[in-house]
């Protein structure tokens, strides 16, 4: 169930924190929990509150497959050489294949699988559901060969290749060792 950005009117998912489409902060209502331009809903008159900050409106993410949901796909071709070895990489890091994007501290761990789209609409659904500051499609994991890539596909609050911001629709080749972030959400690229 889609609702309208109360800036652009466009539809975006009900989770957001930013819309999708003109990028504004959202802002909502703890009592009539939809979302409001100003100070002050006007249905209630309650002071509206950013919803980052708000815990209590999120929607249950839709159900997708059980390997989806728990974004444990099996990689295919894991260990195929890679090509050069970066600095701070060890030898068994840059002659493997990437085969998973790994959140420690959010204890994500998804397999990759060219044509994978990051973000609360795309391949794992459940996984980012919670994350609001990331686009419901966000980015796109793809592999051209032995060549793995990452392309921020316009996303709000950017993706982000070891600490660089990525412009949309321009692919980064990604190798195991590799740090990506979508918006504020880091994960290492494992084999």
């Amino acid at each position: 169930m889609l609702v309208k950005c109360p800036k652009c009117r466009c539809e975006i998912e009900p989770d957001s924190y930013f819309c999708d489409q003109c990028g504004a902060e959202l802002y909502i209502c703890p009592q009539c929990k939809i979302f409001g331009r100003g100070k002050r809903c006007t249905q209630c008159g309650t002071e509206l509150v950013k919803a980052s900050e708000f815990q209590g409106y999120a929607v249950e993410p839709q159900s997708q497959d059980q390997s989806q949901s728990q974004g444990q796909n099996q990689p295919q071709g894991q260990n195929q050489p890679q090509g050069t070895q970066r600095p701070g990489q060890s030898q068994d890091q840059s002659q493997s294949q990437p085969g998973h994007l790994v959140a420690q501290s959010h204890h994500i761990r998804l397999g990759l699988e060219a044509g994978v789209i990051i973000g609360r609409r795309g391949s794992y659904p459940s996984v980012f559901a919670s994350f609001g500051d990331v686009s419901g499609n966000h980015a796109r994991i793809d592999k051209n060969g032995d060549t793995w890539t990452v392309t921020d596909i316009g996303s709000t609050n950017g993706t982000f290749v070891n600490g660089r911001q990525l412009q949309p629709n321009m692919p980064q080749n990604i190798q195991v060792g590799d740090t990506i972030r979508f918006s504020t959400l880091e994960f290492q690229v494992e084999p």
